[in-house]
């Protein structure tokens, strides 16, 4: 069965961070907020209880971004506190369907009873599972099965040839680890990534942790063929150039070739590099 329970406990967490980083900026903040007249702003605040208005010239545009920012960090704080008491409550009272579960909750006769025969989940549960997969709002596909050495599952097997490579050169690395979005960047960058539609979170197909604790992202493209698998490697380029994470320094980009086939020794000539360039490569 999905973890269910698992991605909104780890959506819990991303929130409570997220909410910790706007309640430490408007704590360094003066009580004001921004409103608009014939289509011109103002910045207003109280002084003995009085409300005190002043025009923001088209010259003041930091100041304008400020109370922008201002306003969104206090209005996320109430959605992200209505979130949490939801979701606390769901993972409160959340209850897992998969079979085990609900035979600990049936008598010992239907207990006894599954112990002495092969039975399988029930049909109805695991065609759910396989169209949750599909269309999974956590944008997970379902893997297609290539295993590597190890036996952990990959996406193409290319990511095999990667991972198997990467083990044999015991280079520690994570697949596919959330990178989540970093709201401390420019405003800027933040009106970029709002209007390119762009996720809270990426899956890198491989970090990899240098010993001075930077991270180093590996994404391999294999359906460059595919329109809309370059527009999600587009969306996801975008997202890593935002933070700062750019080809050549901390991203590095491989793919395969127009039939589909990768080197295995391009991927062994990069990964000798970062053992001898970058010394020993931690978690």
């Amino acid at each position: 069965m999905r973890n269910f329970k698992g991605k909104i406990e780890e959506d819990v967490l991303f929130q409570k961070k997220i909410l910790r980083q706007d309640m430490m900026r408007l704590h360094k903040t003066e009580e004001e907020y921004l409103t608009v007249s014939n289509g011109r702003f103002y910045r207003n605040s109280y002084l003995d209880g009085k409300r005190i208005s002043k025009y923001i010239s088209a010259e003041e545009k930091r100041l304008l971004g400020y109370l922008l920012r201002r306003g969104l960090y206090k209005k996320r704080i109430k959605v992200i506190q209505n979130n949490l008491r939801y979701e606390e409550q769901l993972l409160k009272h959340y209850q897992p369907y998969n079979q085990n579960s609900i035979l600990e909750k049936m008598s010992s006769a239907y207990k006894i009873g599954f112990a002495s025969i092969e039975f399988l989940e029930d049909e109805v549960i695991n065609s759910a599972q396989e169209i949750y997969q599909k269309y999974s709002f956590f944008s997970e596909e379902t893997f297609p099965g290539h295993k590597t050495v190890r036996g952990d599952k990959r996406r193409s097997k290319s990511e095999v040839i990667i991972s198997n490579l990467l083990d044999e050169y015991k280079v520690k690395y994570q697949y596919e680890e959330p990178l989540y979005w970093n709201e401390d960047i420019s405003y800027n960058m933040q009106t970029i990534a709002y209007q390119n539609k762009l996720p809270q979170k990426i899956l890198p197909d491989f970090t990899i942790k240098k010993a001075d604790g930077s991270d180093i992202y590996w994404e391999h493209l294999g359906l460059l063929s595919d329109a809309d698998y370059r527009k999600k490697w587009s969306d996801k380029q975008l997202f890593y150039f935002l933070q700062g994470i750019n080809q050549g320094d901390r991203l590095i980009v491989t793919c395969d070739d127009a039939e589909g086939r990768f080197d295995s020794s391009i991927a062994a000539s990069i990964i000798e590099q970062l053992a001898r360039e970058q010394g020993d490569v931690l978690f």
